[in-house]
C-alpha cells in the first residue's frame, strides 16, 4: 500500500479530526487547513481547525475562517471552567466566590448562545 492509500485508509477509519498549522499562520496554512476541513466535513467527518495564533485580518474574509479556534481562548476557557468546577464542589462559598461562579456561568451561557447563532448563520449562508 503506497502512502496516499495509507492516508486515505486512516481517514476512512476515523470520524473526528483536529487540524492545525505553524505559529503566525500565513494564507497557505489557513487556506489549506480550511480546505482540508471542508473536504473532511463533506465526507461526513467532524473536523476542527485550531491555531495557536489568531487569524490575521487579511485572511478573515476566507470562507469559514470565523470557525477557526484560537488555541489560547480554548486553554483559558478550560482553565476558567476548571476553577468554576472546583468552586462548585465546595460546600459553601463566600460572597465573592458566589459572584465569580455566577458570573462565570453567565459568561459561558453567552458564549454558547453566540456559537449557536454563528452556526445557524453559517448554515443559512450555505
Amino acid at each position: 500500500m503506497d502512502q496516499i492509500e495509507q492516508v486515505l485508509h486512516h481517514i476512512e477509519q476515523r470520524r473526528q479530526f483536529v487540524l492545525t498549522s505553524h505559529a503566525r499562520p500565513d494564507g497557505d496554512a489557513i487556506g489549506s487547513a480550511l480546505a482540508l476541513a471542508g473536504i473532511l466535513r463533506k465526507m461526513g467527518k467532524s473536523a476542527e481547525v485550531i491555531l495557536s495564533d489568531s487569524v490575521p485580518v487579511i485572511y478573515k474574509p476566507l470562507p469559514f475562517s470565523n470557525t477557526i479556534i484560537h488555541a489560547t481562548h480554548v486553554v483559558l476557557g478550560m482553565a476558567a471552567l476548571l476553577v468554576l468546577y472546583a468552586f462548585s464542589r465546595k460546600e459553601s462559598l463566600t460572597k465573592n466566590q458566589h459572584a465569580f461562579v455566577e458570573g462565570g456561568a453567565c459568561f459561558w451561557h453567552l458564549v454558547d448562545l453566540l456559537w449557536i447563532m454563528l452556526f445557524a448563520l453559517l448554515y443559512l449562508m450555505h
